[in-house]
């Protein structure tokens, strides 16, 4: 049997007033959907998306963060 570990996990996201949630979880009006999500907004390469009753598709982080920012519903 494999022994586990009691120590929290180390993550590059900074955790937002004790709460133990990521900064990504808060909104805010200034910030981009790349800087809130952690996505690269200059990157081209193929990602598999699940859109709440739009399905499956594929993007890129590119078009991702622009469809984000700009706020359209699905």
């Amino acid at each position: 049997m494999a022994a586990t570990s009691t120590e929290p996990l180390e993550t590059d996201l900074p955790h937002h007033n004790g709460t133990g949630l990521s900064d990504s979880t808060h909104s805010s009006s200034t910030s981009s959907s790349a800087e809130r999500y952690n996505l690269k907004d200059e990157d081209d390469t193929p990602i598999l998306l699940y859109k709440y009753r739009g399905g499956l598709q594929t993007s890129s982080q590119r078009d991702l963060c622009a469809w984000l920012d700009k706020g359209e519903p699905s």
